[in-house]
């Protein structure tokens, strides 16, 4: 300021004036000053056009400060207009005469494009500055840190980890010898680092580093933010190794700590929250996930612009998915539907999320028994999925169901129609497990149709389907050696059938005790066979054991009460009248 005085009172050159105007800005920008380093950039600025006009360098050097004003104002168009007028005036020089500005140019071009999310402009413009750098300064500058970080962070929301990875890397390598290993400067380069481990599904080596730069970068400030960012990461790579008790620990510590900071009502504690719901919900604490849910959800109506709807509508899922297991229909439904609204009015009511949400929406009213909004469910969710593309497993399933919906009312020609594509669809593109749902489902459907031997090949391939993914000794086995049973006794063949219901029977009392409703359904179906072969002792104990399982979880009323109540007459009174 001082020599800007001198010059301006002895009258030098206005050349001279707006060097000192232009370097006292600088000095201002560096310092952090930027409104007054604005205001003499302006000045610069205005003096040099009067001297040169538009196309000198030195204007070059003021709009790429300008630029760089602008962009850490979150003025991005202002930004990038005055970085490429910068660019304008550099082309007409030889770039190896203008490397350092062009570095700076780039840079800023790339950082605008990168903020707005435009990666492809951003990384070709970093690339761009990364070359220039390497001319100005040479190999292994420091000066390329921090272009190839911000490279790195574009290929990891590309999901390109192997790429990312090199460029942090890279980052790091540059902090650590120019400013030595653990300096703060290296800190954002090895975070990253970790946060790339984490994505790439590197877990160990990904907690290994977070708990080193927790003891490195966060000592003695393990409260901060800072803090919480490694916590956060940190708790999710545990959480994937299986270390459920670490992992909440972690990330209440996250949570904790943005509470402390932020306050309940701020977007990176909802955030927190709904990841650490899903921990819980993982562990199998299902009560718990479900209160954490309704803490993120809760959170996020506090903060609505800033909210993900995303989020609000990914955790409304959760609930609804946590509650189905429990069996609450009702208030699964009541989740199920706050999600669906989000969605509608965030992604249009012909979103393919929408489309999903209306697939779990329909498998409850399914549950409910409701079955005409059940298919109307199924049929809207498939009519919005197929019109967003080609077919998916969502699709096959709900196609299955709506199979299933028009057996209920005999129309057992549609349904196998609507349940073969079902099945179709789910051998391209489901798991094991799903498939044999549906060979199973097809097989009750052909059963119910008469076509018996038809039913028998889709149960048989449903029970091979079934082993194959789940093993022998499973629920899902047990229940389609049942139906297969079943089948047999239809067809007359009472000894096939009652091995199935056996070997059935056995894997219920393995897997479920003994006072479950599928030990009551096979002991039911065994004492079917032993009454027709004249064993009535078997076939009453077997009547007893069913009756007495049936009386303890449906009650006295219930109509599979009753009819094993009347076998259980039946065969005392004739017992009674052979004596």
């Amino acid at each position: 300021k001082l020599a800007l005085k001198i010059r301006i009172r002895q009258g030098d050159q206005d050349h001279d004036v707006a060097d000192s105007v232009f370097n006292l800005a600088t000095i201002l920008s560096d310092w952090g000053k930027e409104d007054e380093a604005y205001q003499y950039l302006q000045q610069a600025l205005k003096l040099y056009i009067d001297l040169h006009g538009e196309g000198d360098i030195s204007i070059a050097n003021c709009r790429q400060k300008l630029g760089a004003i602008y962009l850490n104002r979150n003025d991005f168009d202002r930004a990038l207009q005055s970085f490429i007028d910068a660019l304008q005036i550099c082309e007409q020089e030889d770039e190896n005469d203008v490397s350092s500005i062009l570095a700076s140019v780039y840079k800023g071009i790339g950082d605008c494009h990168y903020q707005q999310g435009e990666y492809d402009e951003a990384l070709e413009n970093f690339a761009k500055c990364l070359r220039m750098q390497k001319i100005e300064f040479g190999d292994n500058c420091i000066q390329m840190a921090e272009p190839c970080d911000f490279i790195g962070l574009i290929y990891q929301k590309e999901g390109k980890y192997e790429e990312a990875m090199n460029f942090h890397s890279k980052a790091l390598l540059l902090n650590e010898d120019h400013h030595g290993k653990g300096s703060k400067k290296c800190a954002h380069s090895d975070f990253q680092v970790a946060k790339v481990l984490l994505a790439s599904e590197e877990y160990e080596e990904c907690i290994e580093r977070l708990l080193d730069h927790l003891k490195i970068y966060c000592e003695g400030s393990d409260e901060n933010e800072k803090a919480a960012e490694v916590f956060h990461p940190l708790g999710l790579a545990q959480s994937n190794l299986g270390k459920y008790d670490e992992s909440t620990i972690s990330l209440k510590k996250a949570v904790d700590i943005r509470t402390k900071i932020f306050g309940k009502a701020n977007i990176k504690v909802g955030e927190t929250m709904l990841d650490l719901g899903k921990v819980f919900e993982e562990w199998g604490d299902t009560d718990e996930a479900i209160a954490v849910y309704d803490s993120a959800i809760t959170t996020f109506h506090k903060v609505p612009e800033d909210a993900d709807f995303r989020a609000v509508a990914s955790a409304y899922s959760h609930i609804g998915n946590l509650l189905e297991k429990k069996g609450n229909w009702e208030a699964s439904l009541h989740s199920w539907k706050k999600a669906l609204k989000v969605y509608s009015s965030n992604s249009g009511g012909d979103s393919i999320d929408v489309g999903e949400i209306l697939f779990h929406i329909g498998k409850v009213y399914d549950q409910l028994g409701d079955f005409e909004k059940s298919a109307n469910c199924f049929s809207e969710a498939v009519k919005i999925l197929r019109s967003k593309g080609e077919d998916n497993e969502v699709i096959g399933q709900a196609l299955g169901y709506i199979g299933k919906s028009y057996a209920r009312r005999k129309q057992f020609s549609k349904a196998v129609e609507l349940s073969t594509e079902s099945l179709k669809i789910q051998r391209e593109f489901a798991e094991a497990g799903s498939i044999a749902d549906t060979l199973n489902e097809l097989g009750n459907i052909l059963k119910a149709w008469g076509k018996t031997d038809q039913a028998m090949q889709f149960f048989e391939e449903a029970l091979r389907t079934y082993e194959e993914a789940f093993g022998i000794d499973t629920i899902e086995v047990a229940n389609c050696r049942h139906n297969i049973g079943l089948l047999h006794e239809q067809l007359g063949e009472p000894e096939v059938a009652l091995r199935f219901y056996g070997e059935s029977l056995r894997v219920h009392r393995m897997i479920e005790g003994d006072n479950s409703m599928n030990v009551a359904d096979n002991m039911f179906q065994i004492g079917r066979i032993y009454e027709s072969f004249g064993r009535k002792e078997k076939a009453l104990k077997c009547f007893e054991e069913s009756l007495k399982i049936r009386e303890e979880i449906l009650g006295d009323d219930h109509l599979d009460v009753l009819a094993a109540q009347r076998y259980v007459n039946l065969i005392s009174k004739k017992m009674k009248h052979a004596k």
